[in-house]
């Protein structure tokens, strides 16, 4: 599975999309579907077969299929460390179990989440979440959704040396991004310094996220 992660180095960030509830529908409460994929659990065992998409970051059981006749397995979600998952299409996935630090508060979510890999090298990877993820059937992306009156789209930043995920940015939040990119990525002087020369701005965060990581890989 190490090496298939490395394949998924700067790729997966532009195939997530996003909407509102609204939007969505009653899509954010149907059950996902099942795709091929990978379970790495945390004693270091990896079952193959097909994995029922998350609905949420806070999912407590995935359900897995060793083929498509076999019985359901639920597997509890403390017990897996990372989802690899890939679409009928050919689109992938890769979803780790960590814990949550808020960013203002300096706390750390007790269990951890099932996040969604955005991209990573080997010194830091790069998460987002939001309330539901659920499946575009037509196209076979994952879409992340939204109550717009109490949420929006999350982004955090794990250093691999930690074991938890930082808060650092929520999409549409005003103020102080600068001031977050200098704290939260400082490893990478010359990414932060053209944030601080506004020669990239929130509206670029993917383009940042890859400069950061080109700019610490091998680190």
């Amino acid at each position: 599975m190490k090496n298939i992660l490395k394949l998924l180095f700067l790729t997966l960030a532009i195939l997530v999309t996003s909407s509102s509830m609204a939007q969505a529908g009653w899509k954010v409460f149907a059950p996902n579907e099942y795709w091929q994929g990978q379970i790495k659990l945390v004693d270091g065992t990896i079952k193959e077969g097909f994995v029922r998409v998350p609905k949420s970051c806070r999912e407590k059981k995935i359900s897995f299929l060793k083929n498509e006749d076999s019985k359901r397995e639920k597997i509890k979600s403390e017990d897996i460390e990372a989802l690899l998952l890939t679409s009928n299409q050919g689109n992938s996935y890769l979803f780790e179990n960590v814990h949550w630090r808020y960013m203002f508060r300096n706390k750390t979510t007790k269990k951890k989440l099932l996040l969604l890999v955005e991209a990573k090298n080997d010194f830091a990877t790069f998460y987002k979440s939001s309330q539901y993820y659920f499946v575009n059937y037509t196209d076979g992306i994952l879409d992340l959704a939204y109550n717009s009156n109490t949420g929006d789209i999350n982004y955090l930043i794990r250093k691999n040396k930690n074991d938890f995920a930082t808060h650092y940015y929520t999409r549409g939040q005003a103020g102080h991004f600068k001031k977050k990119i200098a704290e939260f990525l400082d490893e990478a002087p010359v990414t932060v310094k053209k944030v601080q020369d506004k020669e990239l701005k929130r509206e670029d965060r993917v383009e940042i996220v890859k400069q950061y990581l080109l700019e610490t890989d091998g680190m």
